[in-house]
């Protein structure tokens, strides 16, 4: 997993796919399939398919980690948040908006709330409806969740920061 975030971090997909596939059979073999470590690293798989715009595999992994995470963790846990934000993603660039958009304030709401206002999490959060509103064109809507999310990772980040500086270029397509 950690070799998978890695490759990840380099823009290196296709290894950080293979790595996060590995630990993904490792985990079910020696957790099972529902145990949390175990459906961490599915929703991880899951998110690099669609990183890697393989959302045709991605999508129907994701839905179920989601349901058994949500079934087995409850509503709220960050792994259940993790693989709502993770499905977000993968039907908003499959452009089927209005289902992606409950989940990403479903996962803005619980982050803010669970993790506090200033939280790296909820600046994800924030950036990730953001940029599903600038899809569609509402770039009203849009424009002061980047700020929001801006002025979190400027201070708990600060400029430097890869995370921070694409929030702030995702920002500049709404300006």
């Amino acid at each position: 997993s950690s070799l998978a975030d890695t490759y990840d971090a380099l823009g290196q997909r296709d290894s950080a796919l293979a790595h996060a596939r590995t630990a993904l059979e490792l985990l079910r073999r020696e957790r099972g399939a529902d145990d949390e470590a175990t459906l961490s690293a599915t929703e991880d798989v899951g998110r690099y398919l669609a990183k890697l715009n393989r959302n045709t595999e991605a999508e129907p992994m994701l839905r179920d980690v989601l349901e058994k995470s949500r079934r087995l963790l409850g509503d709220e846990h960050d792994i259940t948040l993790n693989c709502m934000a993770a499905l977000a993603t993968s039907v908003r660039v499959q452009n089927r908006f209005a289902e992606a958009e409950p989940l990403n304030r479903r996962v803005l709401e619980v982050t803010r709330r669970k993790h506090g206002a200033q939280s790296e999490r909820t600046a994800k959060a924030l950036n990730d409806l953001a940029v599903l509103l600038n899809s569609q064109n509402r770039a009203v809507e849009a424009e002061p969740l980047y700020r929001e999310a801006i002025a979190i990772r400027e201070k708990s980040l600060g400029t430097d920061h890869p995370a921070y500086i694409s929030t702030l270029s995702n920002f500049a397509r709404v300006l």
